[in-house]
C-alpha cells in the first residue's frame, strides 16, 4: 500500500515495555533514497525518526503492521464555526509564533536535536503581544507533528481539565461545603450546610425510587427523603409517629438533591428511569422514539384503513324539541393510511361499540355523492372518489375483537388487525384526525365543551345543532380536509418527489390510485352489508323461527315449505340468521351454506314487539325477569294459602264421610261402588232443582186457608204420584234394610 503524509501505521507486534499498539504518523516521505520520517503519535515525549521505507512496506506486506483508515484524533476535525472565538484566537497565536519552525521544508529541525532546540530557543526570546516558554513550543510543536502537521493541533485541550466524569464525593460530610455561599453563609462569614458522602447518595436513591413517582414533584420526594431516611430521633405520640428532622445546615439541601438527581442518577440511564418513573405504559404512549413511517404499512390506497371513536366535546339537541339536549354525539372515522385521506365517517348516539362501526364501515362503501345528498350538500364525484372496502382494518381491541368481526374475515376476506392495549399510537393516522376535527370545526360550534371559568354561563345552555346538523359539518370538514389540508410532516418517497405530489390528501389518492392502483376488495354493498350484521343462532319451532323469548319469524319460504309442520312433527333444528340492533321487524336467514339470505318479518303471536329497537325489547325482557323474580314471594305465598283452603275442604268432606261410615256400619266395598248410575241421576236432579233460574218479579205467597176441609181439598189437588227416582229411592233403601238385617 502506497504510503502518503499524513498516513497512520498501526504495528502489530507489541513491544515488551509497551502497553499498547505503536501508532506513527508519517510526516515524509522519500522512496527514492528508500526512507520515511515517522513520530509515534501515543507518546507525549516522542520525536521523529527515520525509518527505511521498504522494512515499512515489507512489514505491511506481512501483516506486521497495517495502515489506517480513519484518524485517532477527530477533535481535531473540526468546522470553523464550531471553534470558540478565544480558542481560534489562540491557534493563530501560537500558528504565528511557531511559523519560522514549522514553514522550514529541511529535516534539520524534525531530526537534529541540536538545530531544533537553537530555533526554539530563538522563537521563545522574541517580544511580542504573544510569547512561550521553550517547554510551551516544545510541546506545541510536537503535538502539531504528530496531527498531522494541522494548524488545529494549536487548539487548547480544555476539554481535558478538571477531570470530566469524575465524581468529587467527601469522605465525611462536615468537610468544608464547596460552591457559592448561601445568604445566610455570607453573613455568618462561611460556607454553610454539608458536603454529599457516598452514604446520603445511597439515601438519596432509595428516596427517589420509593417516591419519585407520577404525579409526584421532585420538592414533595425530597421532603419525604428528609423524612423517612434524615430524620434525628423518632418518638410515639398518643400512639402515632413523631419525626424529628435535624437542623437545616445539618441535611443536604433540595438544590443538592436535585444536582444529584439530574447529573448523577438520572444520567446514567435516562430512558430506564423515564419508565420508572411513568410506566411503560405512558413511555409507549407518549415518550418512546418515533421513527418509523405509518405509510409503509399500505403499498397503495384501499390497502389499509384505521377507525376509531370518540365522543365528541360537543352538546347536541333533540331534533323535534330543542329544548331538548341529548348530550354528546360518537364520532367514528375512517382513514386511509396511504394518503391519509378520509374514507368514511359516521356520528351517532350509539356508543363505541359494533352497531357504531358497522355504520361506519357502510359509509366507507357508500356513494359519496348519494351519501352528501342525503344531507344537502350537492358535490362532484372528483371532490371525494374514495368508494370501496379495504383490505385490511386497523382498529382498537374493544369491538373488533369477537365473532362479528370474524364475519370480516371469513365472509369479506378483509383482515383486522387489532392494537395492543393503551397503543393508540399505533394508529396515529386516525387518532390524530380526532385532534384536527376538535381544531378546525368543533371548537368553532355552539354548545362545544370547554373548561368553565368562574361565573362564565353552562356551555351545555348554547347547544342549538341537531345530530343531523353535526353530520352536515362533519361532512364539509371531511371534504375541506381531503382537498385542502397540507400534510407538513407526510413522507413522500422517490417516485412522488419525481412526479411531485402536492403534500394534500387527495392529490396522494388519485397519485397512488394511478400509479399503484386501488386496494379494495371487489364486494358489494349488500354483501357487505350482511357480513357486518351480527349473526346468532335461531331455532325452527312449530311457533316459527324462535329467535329469543316472545320473539318468533317466519316468512313465505318457511310457511310454502311448511318448515314449522316438520318442526312439530319431527323436532326443531337451529340456524343462522342475521339480525339489525335497529330493528326488531326482520332477521335475515342465512341458507344455502351462506350464498343466500331469507328475509323473515315477525309472526301475528310477536307483533305487539314490532318497530323495537332490540335493545329495547332487551330492556323488555330483562324487566320480565324482574317482575318475575319479584313476584316469586307472592306466588309462594298464594300457593300456600291454596293449599290451606284445600286441605280445610278436603277435611271436611273426609269428616263428613267418616261419620256416613260409622252412621252405616260395615259395608263391604262392592256395595259402596254400586250405584253409581243411579246416584249420580239423583245428584243431578237436585243441581237441576236448586239452580233453576226463575226470571223476573218473584211470586206472590198463596193465602193461608183456615177451614180444615179446604186443606184437605187442597192436599187432594196437590197430590203428586211418585216419580221413577222415588221409586227407585224406595227399593234401594229396602235392599239396604234386609243386607243390614242379620241371616237366621
Amino acid at each position: 500500500m502506497e504510503l502518503i503524509k499524513g498516513s497512520l501505521i498501526e504495528w502489530q507486534d507489541l513491544e515488551p515495555s509497551d502497553s499498547q499498539l505503536r501508532i506513527d504518523r508519517v510526516l515524509k516521505v522519500n522512496k527514492p533514497r528508500d526512507y520515511v520520517i515517522v513520530i509515534q503519535v501515543n507518546d507525549d515525549h516522542a520525536w521523529p525518526v527515520k525509518r527505511p521505507y521498504s522494512e515499512v512496506q515489507f512489514a505491511i506486506a506481512g501483516n506486521n503492521a497495517r495502515v489506517l483508515d480513519s484518524e485517532i484524533l477527530p477533535h481535531l476535525i473540526r468546522a470553523e464555526t464550531n471553534i470558540k472565538p478565544s480558542h481560534r484566537t489562540r491557534r493563530d497565536a501560537l500558528h504565528s509564533l511557531l511559523a519560522p519552525l514549522l514553514e522550514h521544508d529541511g529535516e534539520e529541525y524534525l531530526l537534529e536535536p541540536r538545530e531544533r532546540g537553537r530555533k526554539i530557543e530563538e522563537l521563545s526570546l522574541l517580544a511580542g503581544d504573544f510569547t512561550a516558554t521553550e517547554a510551551t513550543i516544545y510541546k506545541q510543536y510536537r503535538r502539531y507533528l504528530q496531527a498531522g502537521c494541522t494548524p488545529n493541533a494549536f487548539l487548547p485541550n480544555f476539554h481535558k481539565c478538571g477531570g470530566p466524569g469524575k465524581r468529587r464525593l467527601a469522605q465525611r460530610q462536615d468537610m468544608p461545603k464547596l460552591g457559592r455561599r448561601s445568604a445566610l453563609g455570607k453573613v455568618a462569614g462561611h460556607a454553610i450546610g454539608i458536603r454529599i458522602t457516598s452514604d446520603i447518595e445511597r439515601k438519596f436513591e432509595r428516596g427517589v425510587k420509593r417516591f419519585y413517582r407520577d404525579k409526584t414533584s421532585l420538592f414533595d420526594s425530597y421532603d419525604q427523603t428528609l423524612r423517612e431516611f434524615f430524620y434525628q430521633e423518632l418518638k410515639i405520640v398518643d400512639g402515632k409517629r413523631a419525626t424529628i428532622l435535624p437542623p437545616a445546615e445539618a441535611l443536604p439541601t433540595f438544590d443538592q438533591f436535585r444536582y444529584w438527581y439530574e447529573h448523577v442518577y438520572r444520567t446514567a440511564d435516562p430512558v430506564a428511569e423515564n419508565v420508572r418513573r411513568v410506566g411503560q405504559r405512558e413511555y409507549d404512549l407518549h415518550s418512546r422514539p418515533t421513527i418509523g413511517d405509518p405509510k409503509q404499512m399500505a403499498f397503495c390506497p384501499g390497502a389499509l384503513y384505521q377507525i376509531d371513536a370518540t365522543l365528541s366535546s360537543i352538546n347536541l339537541v333533540d331534533a323535534l324539541n330543542p329544548l331538548h339536549i341529548i348530550g354528546h354525539p360518537v364520532s367514528y372515522a375512517c382513514m386511509d393510511v396511504f394518503s391519509h385521506a378520509g374514507a368514511g365517517l359516521c356520528a351517532s348516539l350509539e356508543g363505541p361499540s359494533w352497531l357504531a362501526a358497522m355504520l361506519a364501515l357502510d359509509v366507507v362503501m357508500a356513494d359519496k355523492v348519494e351519501f352528501c345528498a342525503e344531507y344537502g350538500i350537492p358535490i362532484n364525484p372528483d371532490q371525494w372518489p374514495i368508494q370501496g372496502f379495504p383490505q385490511a382494518v386497523c382498529a382498537d381491541r374493544g369491538e373488533f375483537e369477537g365473532f362479528n368481526a370474524t364475519n370480516l374475515v371469513k365472509g369479506l376476506g378483509t383482515r383486522v388487525d387489532t392494537t395492543a392495549p393503551y397503543r393508540a399510537d399505533w394508529k396515529g393516522v386516525v387518532e390524530r384526525q380526532f385532534g384536527l376535527l376538535d381544531q378546525r370545526c368543533i371548537n368553532f360550534l355552539p354548545g362545544r365543551v370547554r373548561m368553565r371559568a368562574r361565573g362564565e354561563s353552562d356551555s351545555r345552555l348554547k347547544a342549538m345543532l341537531t345530530l343531523n346538523d353535526f353530520r352536515r359539518l362533519l361532512i364539509t370538514y371531511m371534504l375541506d380536509y381531503n382537498m385542502n389540508f397540507y400534510l407538513a410532516e407526510y413522507c413522500k418517497d422517490e417516485f412522488m418527489i419525481a412526479d411531485e405530489v402536492e403534500r394534500y390528501p387527495l392529490d396522494i389518492w388519485n397519485w397512488g390510485v394511478q400509479n399503484r392502483g386501488k386496494g379494495f376488495n371487489a364486494i358489494s354493498r349488500d354483501r357487505v352489508r350482511l357480513n357486518l350484521l351480527p349473526r346468532r343462532t335461531v331455532t325452527i319451532t312449530g311457533s316459527g323461527i324462535h329467535f329469543e323469548k316472545e320473539l318468533y319469524y317466519t316468512s313465505e319460504t318457511t310457511l310454502r315449505e311448511d318448515w314449522f309442520g316438520r318442526a312439530e312433527l319431527h323436532g326443531t333444528w337451529t340456524m343462522e340468521a342475521a339480525f339489525d340492533l335497529r330493528t326488531t321487524d326482520w332477521i335475515y336467514l342465512i341458507v344455502d351454506d351462506g350464498t343466500k339470505i331469507e328475509r323473515c318479518h315477525l309472526t301475528e303471536a310477536s307483533k305487539h314487539l314490532k318497530g323495537r329497537d332490540r335493545h329495547e325489547v332487551a330492556n323488555y325482557f330483562e324487566l320480565e325477569n324482574q317482575a318475575r323474580e319479584a313476584g316469586q314471594s307472592r306466588r309462594q305465598q298464594s300457593r300456600a294459602t291454596l293449599h290451606d283452603k284445600q286441605e280445610a275442604i278436603i277435611g271436611l268432606a273426609a269428616e263428613r264421610k267418616e261419620m256416613a261410615l260409622l252412621a252405616a256400619g260395615e259395608i263391604s266395598k262392592s256395595v259402596l261402588v254400586s250405584g253409581m248410575r243411579e246416584n249420580r241421576a239423583e245428584e243431578r236432579q237436585r243441581e237441576r232443582d236448586s239452580d233453576q233460574w226463575l226470571l223476573g218479579d218473584p211470586l206472590p205467597a198463596p193465602p193461608a186457608e183456615t177451614n180444615s176441609s179446604a186443606d184437605e181439598i187442597e192436599d187432594e189437588q196437590n197430590y203428586a204420584a211418585p216419580s221413577s227416582l222415588d221409586l227407585l229411592r224406595q227399593q234401594r233403601e229396602s235392599r239396604w234394610t234386609e243386607m243390614k238385617s242379620p241371616t237366621p
